[in-house]
């Protein structure tokens, strides 16, 4: 008797460790793809088959949930840099619009992550510094010079409405102007 409850017990362990891992790869699955960017083909079809069992769980993801006006404004950061040598560089950070699908899946995490203080009012001077010397280090990087020969940064953002579906623009065709907005300048102490 007490070997038979032995072997049941380690089959109830055994299949609710096998239904926790199959509720994990469940959860993994279906939160990546609700993740996905809309234009991938076949997203809508495959979201369809983990919805009930994501929103029933309560596990819905979605990255809408974390970004104030997800969908109210077209916005991204620019850097204007000039060199020790007088030249001016500008760098559009976060410009999604000028991104292949598959890269602005691949940036669009970090882009939220970096446009979101970028957009904050309550930002101080310590951390504008911070990104803009960032900035700089990058700016060197892909113009082949010294971090040290990048003098002034400043930043700028820019943002204008995006188009609702009933207004009939194309968001990747869109020409509309952007308003700009200097947030901070930089220079380097010599």
């Amino acid at each position: 008797m007490g070997a038979m409850i032995r072997q049941v017990s380690r089959a109830v362990r055994r299949t609710r460790r096998h239904l926790l891992s199959a509720a994990a790869i469940l959860y993994m699955v279906g939160s990546t793809i609700w993740s996905l960017p809309a234009e991938i083909p076949g997203r809508a079809w495959v979201n369809t088959l983990f919805r009930s069992a994501i929103v029933r769980g309560g596990m819905m993801q979605g990255w809408n949930l974390f970004s104030p006006n997800p969908r109210a404004e077209d916005r991204y950061v620019e850097f204007a840099a000039v060199l020790r040598n007088g030249r001016r560089v500008a760098w559009a950070v976060s410009r999604m619009s000028d991104l292949s699908v598959a890269e602005r899946y691949r940036r669009d995490r970090w882009r939220k992550f970096f446009n979101d203080p970028a957009y904050s009012s309550s930002l101080d001077a310590t951390i504008l510094d911070a990104m803009c010397r960032w900035a700089a280090r990058e700016i060197a990087a892909r113009e082949g010079v010294l971090p040290e020969d990048v003098v002034v940064v400043v930043m700028f953002r820019y943002f204008r409405a995006c188009p609702k579906p009933s207004d009939g623009i194309d968001p990747f065709a869109d020409h509309r102007p952007y308003r700009p907005r200097r947030v901070h300048v930089w220079r380097r102490n010599r």
